[in-house]
């Protein structure tokens, strides 16, 4: 399995919407977990395709964040 970790100051209710649309999207099959710091929510994005790098899976969060963005 990889991971990455997506820092960021989120609020809950953003990290679980982000998390609504991008749950087992792709050939990653993302498994999303949000962590919780005080209040800031950072998101850890894992995957069973282990072909790829933690980077690879990453660049591959974020082009599927702004798809879902630019779909809006």
């Amino acid at each position: 399995m990889i991971h990455t970790i997506i820092d960021g100051y989120f609020t809950k209710n953003q990290a679980e919407k982000i998390k609504a649309k991008l749950q087992g999207k792709t050939y990653f099959n993302f498994d999303i977990e949000i962590g919780n710091q005080a209040g800031n929510c950072t998101l850890v994005v894992k995957s069973n395709n282990t072909e790829y790098t933690p980077d690879e899976l990453k660049a591959m969060f974020y082009f599927c964040c702004l798809g879902e963005l630019a779909a809006a």
